[in-house]
């Protein structure tokens, strides 16, 4: 990474729609280094969650959020899943981290969080199969 962000992703960029309460900056860094990031804040603002969970799983991408009820859509309720979802439990320490700690599951194979629920909290990451709705 540079000074003045993460290098490109290129050819092996993720599809990712970032929830509206991902940080917007973290967006951007994602979109910086290679990323196909489709936030709600900028395309659907005040979406509901089951039709967060419903364009993220139409478009093919992982969802990346703070919100503990779109992953309680998919165990709880089992709602069908999106692609991946990646629930971040912390609060970020700076407006890029949450991009940090993403572009990390995203480089690292196995952690990465297709066919995943993944759950990012200070001191671990757990992860879970997403199951189809039955």
């Amino acid at each position: 990474m540079s000074e003045r962000g993460p290098e490109p992703a290129g050819a092996g960029g993720w599809r990712l729609l970032a929830d509206e309460n991902f940080p917007g900056p973290s967006v951007g860094w994602l979109r910086r280094a290679g990323h196909d990031v489709v936030w709600i804040a900028e395309v659907s603002p005040g979406l509901d969650d089951p039709a967060v969970l419903a364009m993220a799983r139409a478009e093919g991408r992982v969802a990346l959020t703070f919100d503990r009820d779109l992953a309680e859509r998919l165990v709880r309720y089992r709602d069908p899943p999106p692609a991946g979802l990646v629930l971040l439990r912390f609060v970020p320490a700076h407006p890029t981290h949450a991009a940090e700690v993403t572009a990390t599951l995203l480089t690292a194979p196995a952690l990465a969080p297709r066919g995943r629920l993944t759950v990012v909290t200070p001191e671990r990451v757990r992860q879970r199969p997403l199951l189809s709705a039955s």
